[in-house]
Formats: C-alpha cells, structure tokens, sequence
C-alpha cells in the first residue's frame, strides 16, 4: 500500500494479481542479484513503442528516441520514498526469507542478493555517445564485445539511455545506502 500511494501503484497492481506475490517478486530480486531479467516476472507492461535505430554511413545505432520509452518506468521507480521502500523491505523480510526458502535459496542470503541486485545497477556504465549496434537476425546486439558481454540487466539499462539511467542509479544508491545503514 505503501508503494502503491507513492508512485508505484501500477506495477504494484500488477504484482499484487499474482497468486503469491512475495515468492514472485523474491525470484525476481533473485535474478536481478544474478544480472538476469526475469521478464515473465517483470511488474510492468512492456514499452509499447518498437526498438528504434538510427544508421549513420554503414554503422547503425540505438537511436536516442527510443529511450522515451523508458520514461514512465524511470519516473515510476524514481518516484518512490527510498525510505518507504527499506521500511517495506525491513517489514517484509520475514516473508521474503521464507520465499528464497521455498525458491530453494538460502534465506540467509536475501539482503546479500537485494545489496547484489542494486551493485548491478550501479555498476552500469554511463555511456554519453550513441551506442554502435550490429543486426544479429531480427534483433540487435551491442558492436563493443566489452558492452554485448555484460548481465542481461545492464545491457536493459543501457537500452534506457544515460539521462535514464543516472535517474536509476541515483535511487539505487539511496536504497543500497539505507538498506545498509540499519
């Protein structure tokens, strides 16, 4: 309820229509601790929008358009109270535990791997320039193997662009320095 009223109400809905919404949400914040995107656990419809591109001579780019794409998801997570949010986290750790139990992960681990989640955020590189993409049959993938290889969430996270993405990390930090400091 709380997240819902500051911002969040959408994905929070959305969520809350799963049958067991915390082991949802704990195998989500599991795979995001591991850099993987969980889409089919993802709270949130996707961008409606297509990809967009842009080619200049024989090299093609993401296009800067297709970041506002991106905007209601950056202004949603950027909304919320990060000291809202570690109070839910602190009020709902029982039950998350109990869900990373019942995942068959040790309940020990659910702050390390909430802490894991927002060090992949924070650890996405903040790229300015366009970024070079090459045609892999009907998708795209990065041209810099440096970029192709980093976690599923980071390659996500650049798709949002850098004035997205410094939004995102800002919050991240907010949550990781107070989850830290209780």
């Amino acid at each position: 309820q709380e997240l819902a009223a500051n911002g969040a109400a959408s994905i929070m809905n959305r969520l809350m229509s799963t049958e067991h919404p915390i082991n949802v949400s704990a195998a989500f914040i599991d795979g995001l601790g591991r850099g993987v995107i969980l889409h089919k656990l993802l709270p949130g419809d996707p961008p409606q929008k297509a990809f967009s591109v842009m080619q200049e001579d024989e090299v093609i780019y993401m296009s800067p358009s297709g970041y506002r794409r991106y905007d209601s998801y950056t202004n949603t997570l950027t909304a919320l109270d990060s000291t809202q949010v570690v109070s839910a986290f602190h009020a709902l750790r029982p039950m998350y535990e109990q869900a990373f139990q019942y995942l068959g992960l040790d309940p020990a681990d659910f702050d390390n791997t909430i802490i894991r989640a927002l060090d992949q955020v924070l650890a996405t590189p903040e790229i300015s320039e366009p970024i070079a993409l090459q045609p892999k049959s009907v998708i795209y993938t990065f041209a810099d193997p440096a970029l192709e290889s980093l976690p599923a969430v980071q390659k996500q996270l650049l798709r949002m662009g850098p004035d997205n993405i410094r939004r995102i990390k800002r919050q991240a930090r907010a949550l990781r320095e107070g989850l830290l400091a209780q």
